[in-house]
């Protein structure tokens, strides 16, 4: 996809196939947006080298390790940040 290597959680994957198929395609182009620059997106505040990418009403909640990108969460807006 790009630059940097990427991980999938389950909750993350799960979330990913629940998506109608343009939202699911949006995601996607999400996704290759991080690979080719992690790091130019928005931090959480309070976890190191964690961010949020937005689109539609969601967020992807990533975390950069090194030349890995693990994708954690995929969800609303009003409850991805609980847990």
């Amino acid at each position: 996809m790009g630059k940097h290597d990427a991980t999938f959680s389950k909750t993350f994957v799960k979330a990913l196939n629940s998506l109608d198929n343009p939202s699911k395609r949006i995601a996607e182009k999400r996704m290759k947006k991080i690979l080719d620059a992690p790091l130019l997106l928005k931090p959480l505040r309070g976890e190191a080298f964690v961010f949020s990418e937005r689109f539609l009403g969601y967020r992807i909640i990533y975390k950069v390790e090194g030349n890995t990108i693990k994708f954690l969460k995929l969800g609303k807006r009003d409850s991805i940040y609980r847990d």
